[in-house]
């Protein structure tokens, strides 16, 4: 394997303790072993195949758009997986509005997977209120799971709610307030 590149974006430097591709313990650390790469695995033909996202279904979100939806999901916390950009910009599981802020700077547009049946979209470009729909919650706590890139990328990312640490939070918020 290469040697990490810790100069990520032009936003800056990628700070060590967020530089995980020499990790050697936790449920992601054999993929960024071998250099992360989201990929979804299709049935289409009797070879299943794997295919990126550019090369699925896919719609396109403004960063900005994204943000005031994040931002309109108040008591929502979001987790990054793979983005080193946003990983850098800011520590996840994080609240929408942190999240929304970090987005704004960027300014980019953000491709997300289209899993809707028959979809034959390939970038068009949509609004907030197709969100929901575009949601994988096939996982145990049917939290809203979306998978992304940014437009001038292939490197793909997940953005997922993160309903547990939303929770705890609003525990110890409660609790603090108690106490004062």
């Amino acid at each position: 394997m290469s040697e990490p590149n810790h100069s990520i974006t032009d936003v800056g430097e990628l700070l060590p303790n967020y530089d995980f591709t020499a990790g050697v313990r936790g449920k992601h650390h054999r993929e960024y072993q071998r250099g992360h790469c989201i990929r979804i695995q299709t049935t289409d033909s009797k070879n299943p195949i794997m295919q990126t996202i550019k090369e699925r279904p896919h719609v396109s979100i403004s960063s900005d758009e994204l943000a005031d939806w994040l931002t309109s999901q108040a008591q929502c916390w979001w987790f990054i997986d793979g983005d080193p950009v946003l990983i850098h910009m800011l520590y996840t599981p994080a609240p929408g509005d942190e999240l929304a802020d970090a987005l704004r700077k960027i300014k980019k547009r953000i491709l997300i997977f289209d899993r809707t049946e028959g979809s034959t979209a390939r970038g068009e470009s949509i609004t907030s209120d197709r969100l929901e729909q575009l949601a994988d919650r096939d996982n145990n706590r049917h939290e809203r799971v979306f998978l992304c890139c940014w437009e001038d990328s292939d490197h793909q990312w997940l953005l997922a709610e993160d309903t547990e640490e939303a929770r705890l939070f609003g525990e110890s918020a409660a609790e603090a307030l108690t106490e004062a």
